[in-house]
This record gives C-alpha cells, structure tokens and sequence, in this order.
C-alpha cells in the first residue's frame, strides 16, 4: 500500500538522515492575547530575556470591541478593523525594534483575528483562513494560518477563536474537528521555486511522494503536512 511504502521510506531516510542533512538551529516565539477590544498599550513590557528568537508570531483575538456578533463583524471588517490592525503591528514592531531588525512578513486578518509574523531570517510564508461562526460562514469564530519555510524546514501556526464558556464545549469540540479537517494552503501552480537548484528540486519532489495520504488533496495542503505545528488562541 501507499501508506506502507512511505513508511518504508520514511524509516530508510531516518537511518541515513547524517549523509544528507545538516542541522540549524532556528528559535522561535509565539504569543497569543484575547486583547478583548482593548486599545493597544502606551508601550509594551520587554518581551524578551538575553535570548532573541529568530521568528516571533503574535495571535490576537478580539481585535475590536462590541456588544453583539453583528456589530462585531461590521467594525471588524471596515476601517475600524484596518486601523487596529495596523496600531498592534506598529506597536508590537517598536517593542521588537529594541532586540534588533525584525521585519513583519506577513499579516493575515479574519474579522477579529489577527496573526502577525516577523522575521531576522529570510523565510517564505503561505497563510490562510477558515470561519466556522455564525451559521458556519462568518468569521468572528474561526482560525487563521501560515506555513512557513525555515532552510528546508516548515513551521504552521495556527491562531483560533472557537466558542466560549462551558456550555459550548460541543461546539468548539466540533469546530475544532472543522478546522483541523478544513484548514489548507493553497497549492502553488508552479512547481519550480525562483533560484532553487536541482538538489531542492529533487529534495521537493521526495517530499511530495512522502506526504501524500489521506490528509492530501488535489487543492491544498493541511496543516499537519510535514511541518511542525502549533496551535494558539
């Protein structure tokens, strides 16, 4: 079977893992902060110690503030949410400004979520986004994505915000199971990467064969395709 095949493979590759592979050490920090509509702070409290990562990903949720699901969208997706996503970018930016260069690669938005990556390191980022709130289509409940390329490697991190309170344990049980079945980036249509030479290729083209499983459509990749991920929210 396939599934035999590739753990065959998998195992092989593993024994003689030293004969092709070189290690490097990448660190990376994640925070996550229900900021419950809050304007964002005057300033924000150093957030490392004598250790800087190299990769920082920030989840916010609740990125605006309302009294209702409707008024809540409506000022999410309008200029109010504009503004607040820019003000915690800025401010989460001048914080980091004091550890180094980071640059803010990606900024992915859904409603009220918000994740946002910055970088010492040259990666690429895919990010995508899946709503499961009211009647299943809007996206005050729901997670946001990216999947980033570290040298050889893939980190996903996931930023959610399901359904609050005891009482809805069966629903965020079920969104859950919604989002880890419907989560997906993208496939790109073109299978060759700028300046990659036959040595990535090749490595890609072994990757492609050792992840194909049920998890693997012909639109995209889940989240749990060979990467490492982290879920927050």
């Amino acid at each position: 079977s396939m599934s035999a095949r590739r753990d065959w493979l998998m195992q092989r590759l593993k024994e003689r893992q030293a004969e092709f592979c070189e290690d490097t050490e990448v660190t990376a920090c994640l925070f996550t902060w229900n900021v419950n509509g809050r304007d964002t702070p005057e300033k924000l409290p150093g957030l490392f110690g004598s250790s800087v990562p190299d990769v920082v990903l920030v989840g916010l949720q609740e990125l605006v503030p309302a009294n209702d699901t409707y008024s809540y969208y409506m000022a999410a997706t309008t200029a109010v949410g504009d503004a607040r996503e820019r003000a915690w970018a800025e401010r989460i930016a001048e914080a980091l400004g004091d550890y180094g260069t980071f640059e803010l690669v990606q900024s992915v938005r859904m409603v009220g979520l918000l994740l946002l990556v910055y970088t010492r390191l040259p990666v690429t980022v895919e990010a995508t986004q899946m709503p499961c709130g009211l009647m299943g289509v809007l996206g005050n409940k729901g997670a946001v994505a990216v999947r980033l390329r570290l040298h050889n490697s893939h980190l996903v991190v996931v930023n959610a915000h399901l359904a609050a309170h005891p009482e809805q344990l069966a629903r965020r049980n079920q969104d859950f199971a919604d989002l880890w079945a419907g989560l997906e980036f993208p496939m790109a249509e073109e299978d060759v990467e700028v300046g990659e030479t036959m040595a990535d290729r090749h490595e890609r083209e072994v990757e492609k064969y050792l992840l194909q499983s049920d998890w693997r459509n012909e639109t995209g990749r889940a989240v749990v395709d060979g990467a490492t991920l982290f879920w927050m929210g």
